[in-house]
């Protein structure tokens, strides 16, 4: 078994890292690369990454909660000889949170990189901190997370004692700017609250089977492999929608190269929850905006299934045309069964399936069609290699 060490100072690529993964997801008709430069390798991290974790902070209208955030990592007990960076990548540049950073890590002994991403959009900031990056782990906090002090210490032993682990996440406890509606209880783990497991140290892959964003820790190399593969990430939605894909995806390309996803309950953060995110509106708006992601997860949700049967093309009609019946239940189930629009989970049905059929339109069709091939790809080039693939991406 290997240690953090040597996974950390050994980690190289192969054929089957990169082949299995090329082409694999490319969506919308183009590539990260024409997102961020006119050369095709603009986007890869060229560093030989060097043992180590990089803290990317992702930060959009963070002024309330910034001060925080880098008060706790500042304050993390961690051993000297264990490197890390922080990098804080302002994706909505604003003068105040340049100064607010400056002012409170003005003589710490951990440098701190601050960058701006003008493209609007978490994948963006993400990525721009990936490239930024010097060392093998990269752990993805936002603007309004508060680490517990030792954070980055439970990070580093748990892959020091699961080299197999590729994505790790763990408990998100919640800071509410207002007393909480009595409603939000049953819907705080759509604001990423709550633990992602069962278990103390649980493997999660075939269970939950992601992990939440705010927190991931994810090997640095499993993003070299996808962007040396051609790897196209889907459209990220703004930050301030509160939903992204690009947690889910970093999820599935740790799978495709065999690597774990990982629940560790030692792993603590607090995460604050402004009153706007509190509110049924906005709720709403999050089913809808899940809704809108959902399609482009379905299918490669489905290749992880491990009791899937049938044809695929029958799997595609349930997807599409099942969504259609959904909506049309949701809205029979709340017409008939009234109640209040307030704490009624028929009602936000309604909205999460509407933000299904909203990406299923006409319009969008080429865009779906092109995710189907991808996915009949991704089958193809697995069944066919799947002895060769298990035991050339081995982790161990």
């Amino acid at each position: 078994m290997k240690n953090m060490q040597e996974v950390g100072s050994g980690e190289t690529l192969n054929s089957a890292d990169i082949g299995l993964i090329k082409n694999s997801g490319q969506r919308n008709g183009k590539s990260l690369e024409e997102d961020h430069s006119k050369s095709d390798e603009s986007s890869l991290n060229k560093k030989n990454s060097k043992y180590g974790i990089s803290v990317i902070v992702c930060c959009y209208n963070g002024e309330k909660t910034i001060h925080s955030c880098l008060q706790a990592l500042r304050n993390q007990k961690l051993d000297s000889n264990i490197p890390w960076e922080l990098i804080l990548v302002d994706n909505n540049p604003l003068e105040s949170i340049t100064k607010i950073a400056i002012e409170e890590w003005p003589s710490s002994k951990i440098e701190m990189k601050i960058v701006n991403e003008k493209k609007e959009g978490l994948l963006y900031a993400k990525l721009r901190g990936y490239r930024e990056s010097e060392y093998t782990l990269l752990a993805y906090v936002e603007d309004d997370t508060i680490l517990k002090e030792d954070w980055l210490n439970q990070a580093i032993m748990h892959f020091q004692k699961h080299p197999e682990c590729g994505i790790l996440g763990g408990t998100n406890e919640a800071l509410y700017m207002i007393e909480p509606p009595y409603w939000l209880k049953g819907y705080k783990h759509q604001l990423a609250v709550g633990d992602q497991g069962k278990q103390q140290i649980e493997d999660v892959t075939s269970t939950r089977g992601y992990l939440w964003g705010a927190g991931m820790v994810i090997r640095k190399k499993i993003l070299d492999a996808a962007l040396l593969g051609g790897y196209t990430f889907a459209d990220s939605k703004q930050r301030d929608h509160l939903v992204s894909g690009v947690d889910t995806e970093f999820c599935w390309l740790a799978r495709t190269m065999g690597y774990r996803l990982y629940y560790n309950q030692n792993l603590k953060l607090t995460h604050v929850i402004n009153a706007h995110r509190m509110s049924w509106i906005n709720m709403q708006y999050l089913y809808r905006k899940l809704g809108n992601e959902s399609i482009s997860t379905d299918l490669f949700t489905y290749y992880y299934k491990e009791n899937k049967s049938g044809p695929i093309i029958f799997l595609i009609m349930r997807i599409y045309l099942g969504s259609l019946r959904r909506y049309l239940s949701a809205i029979f189930r709340y017409v008939f069964f009234p109640g209040r629009k307030v704490n009624n989970l028929n009602f936000l049905m309604i909205w999460y399936y509407k933000g299904r059929m909203r990406e299923v339109r006409f319009w969008n069709l080429s865009e779906n069609i092109l995710m189907i091939k991808n996915l009949l790809h991704f089958l193809r080039y697995s069944k066919a290699n799947k002895e060769q693939f298990n035991e050339s991406t081995s982790p161990n």
